[in-house]
This record gives C-alpha cells, structure tokens and sequence, in this order.
C-alpha cells in the first residue's frame, strides 16, 4: 500500500517556481520528462544531472525512444531547460521563467486564402450519381412484370414433340415437326451465338422459309442465321436417313 514520507525523501522547489510552472502549458510528454530533470536534479539537491534515454524511458514509462527526444527537444526550445553536449547529456532546469518562450500556434487559414494571403481557386467538386437499385428477384424461375405491359422475362424451355405438332397443326404450318427438333437439338438449341428466346417464333421462321419465298432483305430484317440453302441442306440429309 502506497505511504508517501517527508523521512523518505522530497523535492525542494520554491513556491514562485510551481506558481509559474502551473500557468506554463506543457504537453502530457513535456510534464513527464521535466518532472524526471527535476527529480534528478532538485531531488538530489544538485543543479544538473546526466541522465540517459533510458533513464527517461523507465521513469516515465514512455517507450519510444524518438517520442521522449521530442519531447526533450521542445523543453529546450521553449528554454525551460538546458541541455549540455556530455553523453549522456546533462540537463538542468532555468529558474528563470521570464525567459520561458512559447511557441507560437498553428494557425488555419480561412478557406479560399493561404496563409500569406494568396487566394486558392476552389477544388472542384464531382458529383457522385446514385447507384442503380436492381429489383430484387427471390427466385431464379420468377418473372419481372415490365411496367405497363404483359410481357415477361422467364428461362427458355425447349418444347416436347407434342407440344410443337400440336402448335403446327393449329397454325397450319408447312413445319416438319421432328426435322425441326433434331436441326434445333443439333444447333443446341441457338440462333447464332444466343440462346433461343422463344421456339414459337423459330417456328414461324422457319414456316416462312418453307413457304414463300422471300427476298435477301426481308430475311436480313427477320435477322434468321440460317440461310434457305442451309435448311434444304439439312431437310434433305434428315429425308435421306429416314
């Protein structure tokens, strides 16, 4: 348990002293090494005293070593201390307070002005756009209903051979139904480099080309990768194998 004692020791410091030293401001650092010169010294009833790094560094509890330099640099500066060119160096204190400088503080320039009062352009500013918000979507089998229509966006579904003889049949198409899955199976089911939308409207593609016939700039507006040569091509190899 902590018992201070007069018998174990004290520090003689005159009152004038302490009086001056409580308006002198300091930094947290400053105080802890000014009270390690003072203990060194007063305390041992000496005017000045070599003291390590070390010393200072074990006394205050500070651990860096460039942290208490700094903080001896500035006692020096302000001239409450004085610091010999022994090594270790010896240092004492100025009982002279009227000799205590104080540095001057930072000051901050009004925006727009610098320090010796040049005008600064101002910096410009960018505009940041807010982020698109993406619809959140709970399933990957869910539709997005676009606004004011009826159309929808779903994975494609290849049709079953029912399902294309019956479409067809009702349409009156000139459609080989087999020859037109097994052109479509060998494609991977793509129209050039995408993957078929809608095999509805391949249907009727190909219902056109096995109709009438149709001029290069039509097909070019129908934009159908497949040439008339390609499908006879392949209708009379499919005809051949059966």
């Amino acid at each position: 348990m902590s018992n201070p004692q007069l018998e174990n020791g004290y520090v003689r410091i005159a009152r004038e002293l302490v009086d001056n030293l409580c308006k002198y401001r300091l930094s947290g650092e400053e105080w802890q090494v000014l009270w390690v010169i003072i203990r060194k010294t007063w305390g041992w009833g000496k005017k000045s005293d070599p003291i390590s790094l070390n010393q200072f560094r074990e006394l205050t509890g500070i651990k860096h070593r460039h942290h208490v330099l700094r903080a001896i640099n500035k006692l020096v500066e302000k001239g409450v201390t004085k610091k010999g060119n022994t090594k270790p160096a010896t240092y004492s204190i100025v009982k002279t307070y009227r000799e205590w400088r104080l540095l001057p503080k930072k000051v901050t320039a009004p925006k727009g002005v610098t320090k010796k009062g040049n005008r600064v352009l101002p910096k410009k500013v960018t505009k940041v756009l807010p982020k698109k918000v993406t619809p959140y979507i709970k399933d990957k089998k869910d539709t997005i209903q676009k606004k004011g229509t009826s159309s929808s966006f779903s994975r494609f579904k290849k049709p079953t051979l029912s399902e294309l003889t019956d479409y067809i049949k009702g349409n009156a198409y000139n459609v080989d139904p087999e020859a037109f899955i097994d052109f479509y199976e060998s494609k991977g089911w793509q129209i050039g480099k995408n993957t078929m939308k809608d095999w509805r409207a391949a249907v009727r593609t190909w219902n056109r080309k096995e109709g009438p016939k149709i001029t290069p700039s039509q097909r070019q507006r129908e934009n159908d990768p497949f040439t008339d040569q390609e499908k006879k091509d392949f209708l009379k190899r499919y005809k051949e194998k059966k």
